[in-house]
């Protein structure tokens, strides 16, 4: 009984120590953390995008026996949070965590959270609230993301152009 509890305990301590983590390294920020002397440093101007890679999501999901898919799910709530504070969108990521089929309802408004900023953008985006209520509802929720994440990367490609 002792071992599943410290295995718990370390799998919440790196969860918690993944989200203090940066989470985007420039060349920049790797050429200062290596005290590479000033004359040899060659610093180029650069932007840390949010675009994600879905298929490596997608990859660590199944790997990590969905714990992957909590961070992820989590990083996609907080950046289009459709909810008014912080505090409320972390109760119902916790809900979904605890009752799954709760997931539709959330993947239901963050579709429309998507698709509201891709309209003020003026990027064509798929309306897949429906198919992610549903998909949420049976548990096939990894689809909805996949969309959701794709829908959002066209979001930060936009800003780039």
């Amino acid at each position: 009984i002792l071992v599943p509890f410290i295995v718990s305990l370390f799998c919440i301590l790196g969860f918690l120590i993944a989200f203090s983590m940066p989470k985007r390294y420039t060349h920049n920020d790797i050429i200062k953390q290596m005290d590479v002397p000033e004359d040899k440093m060659i610093l180029i101007e650069e932007e840390a995008d949010e675009k994600e890679n879905v298929g490596v999501n997608v990859a660590i999901y199944i790997l990590s026996g969905t714990i992957f898919g909590h961070i992820w799910r989590y990083g996609l709530l907080s950046r289009y949070n459709p909810y008014k504070n912080n505090k409320k969108m972390i109760l119902h990521f916790v809900l979904t965590i605890l009752i799954p089929f709760y997931n539709g309802i959330i993947l239901y408004k963050l579709s429309k959270k998507i698709l509201e900023e891709s309209k003020q953008k003026g990027v064509k985006c798929r309306d897949y609230s429906i198919v992610s209520l549903v998909l949420g509802l049976i548990l096939l929720d990894v689809v909805p993301y996949i969309l959701l994440e794709r829908q959002a990367n066209l979001l930060v490609e936009s800003n780039h152009e």
